[in-house]
């Protein structure tokens, strides 16, 4: 199975985090499924880390590194997810880094691993 992560998903699997459920964690480091990150979640964190640098402990191009390192693909970002997400129009609430998220899921059949809107829940 192929899966696209959430910029939240990686950054609680690479911290160990106990909001991902032992079923995610196995799906996860199964080495017969493909995981992939995208450049979207670079930006999220670079962004975030500039905007806020006291919510969050890492920085982009570390992120990349410790991604890599785990096995992790990166998806670049090409023209046509850009295009996409200009046409996105039924997700108002959601941020660009979302929109780019739910592009690459769809073009290349992944599936997203996101969370919830439960803080508090396991995914």
């Amino acid at each position: 199975m192929n899966y696209l992560l959430d910029t939240h998903i990686i950054i609680w699997l690479l911290e160990g985090n106990e909001r991902l459920s032992r079923d995610v964690l196995e799906m996860l480091t199964d080495k017969s499924n493909c995981v992939y990150y995208s450049t979207a979640s670079i930006w999220e964190v670079t962004i975030k880390k500039m905007t806020h640098p006291s919510e969050i402990n890492i920085i982009g191009s570390k992120l990349s590194e410790l991604c890599k390192a785990s096995g992790m693909k990166m998806l670049p970002m090409i023209q046509r997810w850009k295009n996409i997400t200009s046409c996105i129009s039924f997700f108002p609430s959601l941020f660009h880094y979302t929109y780019l998220h739910i592009a690459q899921q769809h073009s290349l059949s992944l599936v997203l691993i996101q969370p919830q809107a439960h803080p508090d829940k396991q995914y």
